[in-house]
């Protein structure tokens, strides 16, 4: 609906048990919907003591205090006149009363639901305190179960892509404390898929095809894109990467020779770039990518040498000239390297020639001295930054169990902010990590021992618990916040 437009939603009551009174409370995201009027309903014939509370004002009567009441809040409460109950013989079924919304934005979320304090006790919900009281006339709470309703297309906060065990894509994503089912994204791939958050509520899909062609799907106002956007000569043999700047979702892929490439996808005319640009390198594994605050991207590769190398996009065009970090004798990896942007610095974290894990930071004049991380993985690590720049590096180690540990922002290493001890998940996992942060929150969807998908969150040095997602992958997740 259009913005100040109006809304009305009715509050129904629907085989209930003979009652005399309600005392009812809607609440909704008053900046996507703002209640602006309440009227009673046909279910009270003859009501009294009628109390109409909006947004925390009174509009009839006077809002009930030291409760709920506030903005995007509507209390209706009214008794029966008379001494006996509304429909004796029950059941009682009527419309209590309606609540007309003006239309805040364009787009957006909310759920139309009854709140839940400590303070809406007794309850007419069983074992809740949620904000739904009817009355018999001898006072005594009457039981309902509620049913809530929503407005416009809800936005998950994380949002994660598989390919399951029989090479589909499919898609999950975490509302508010719940994750959906996995649902078919209609497409396959033989490699992990890539996600990228692309603005508010949207987020960009790049996968390799059974054919070794590049595609690309759109999720935005909480739907995918029907049909997949086929690039027309790009090919590859791994998982291609993504980032978005601006309307130009960028994509680098390795070639069938393994060498590296580039193109872009305008989110805006929904079309590819004429063409791919070589980037001049070649490499073994999958490069990690790393985007700027000011519109450049940072790559950061394994040549043949197992030499760690980096390049730029900087000014609208990739600069194909790379900077060997260091002599791969003094300084080399055997996986994919990690990076991540800190606010400050690019930090990386790579995988030894020992399979140890060593963090330094990119491209600073001096820092030749790695900081060991003491603990060491069969796969390539994951790394990622919170807003305050606490880097967290996430690994599976030799035991499959999932580890963490951390550090504040920093530079020049050896850097003896890391925890000195790895925060162990208590569970394990058979491929790579899916890694993000929501605020100070580090988010991981893995790959069971049985394949089995599950999710957890650390907050401080606490694990939330893993959380059983169904379905199922022997390949690396994706996981992606959805802005």
């Amino acid at each position: 609906m259009a913005v100040n437009q109006n809304l009305t939603v009715g509050i129904f009551i629907q085989g209930s048990d003979p009652m005399h009174s309600f005392d009812i409370y809607v609440k909704v995201d008053n900046t996507i919907l703002n209640p602006i009027k309440a009227t009673l309903g046909p279910l009270i014939k003859s009501p009294s003591s009628t109390l109409i509370c909006i947004n925390g004002i009174s509009v009839t009567g006077s809002c009930t205090l030291g409760t709920v009441n506030g903005a995007g809040i509507v209390e209706v409460s009214t008794n029966e006149s008379g001494p006996a109950n509304e429909c004796a013989n029950a059941p009682c079924t009527g419309m209590a009363f309606n609540i007309t919304y003006i239309v805040s934005a364009a787009t957006g979320f909310t759920s139309i639901d009854y709140p839940s304090v400590s303070t809406c006790s007794p309850s007419s919900v069983p074992g809740t305190t949620r904000c739904v009281l009817l009355r018999d006339n001898a006072g005594t709470p009457v039981g309902e179960n509620v049913q809530p309703a929503s407005y416009g297309t809800a936005t998950p906060s994380l949002l994660s892509v598989v390919v399951g065990v029989e090479g589909g894509l499919f898609w999950s994503g975490l509302y508010t404390d719940a994750w959906t089912n996995w649902q078919s994204l209609f497409g396959a791939s033989p490699s992990s898929p890539s996600l990228c958050a692309s603005g508010p509520g949207s987020v960009e899909l790049v996968v390799r095809g059974y054919d070794n062609n590049v595609y690309h799907k759109s999720f935005s106002t909480g739907t995918w894109s029907t049909t997949w956007d086929h690039n027309p000569t790009g090919v590859t043999i791994d998982q291609p990467l993504c980032t978005v700047l601006g309307d130009q979702l960028h994509v680098i892929v390795r070639g069938v020779t393994s060498g590296l490439w580039a193109t872009t996808f305008n989110l805006t005319s929904r079309t590819w770039a004429s063409g791919w640009v070589g980037l001049g390198a070649d490499t073994p594994s999958m490069p990690a990518l790393v985007p700027l605050p000011n519109g450049a991207i940072t790559l950061v590769v394994r040549g043949f040498n197992n030499g760690i190398y980096s390049s730029s996009f900087t000014n609208g065009a990739w600069t194909k000239q790379w900077t060997l970090f260091d002599n791969p004798a003094k300084a080399a990896t055997i996986s994919s390297p990690a990076a991540t942007f800190d606010g400050i610095n690019v930090h990386i974290v790579v995988r030894g020639t020992d399979s140890s894990l060593y963090e330094n930071i990119l491209n600073c004049f001096g820092c030749f001295n790695w900081t060991r991380l003491n603990g060491s993985s069969p796969i390539a690590p994951t790394l990622v930054s919170a807003e305050d720049g606490t880097r967290h590096v996430v690994v599976r180690g030799f035991d499959n169990t999932v580890y963490e540990k951390s550090a504040p922002r920093g530079c020049c290493p050896p850097n003896t902010a890391w925890d000195p001890n790895w925060n162990s998940a208590n569970g394990s996992t058979q491929t790579g990590i899916a890694a993000v942060m929501v605020g100070s929150t580090l988010s991981i969807v893995v790959s069971g021992s049985t394949s089995e998908l599950w999710y957890n969150s650390l907050t401080g040095n606490t694990w939330s618990g893993w959380l059983l997602l169904g379905g199922a992958t022997h390949l690396d997740p994706s996981l992606v916040v959805v802005p």
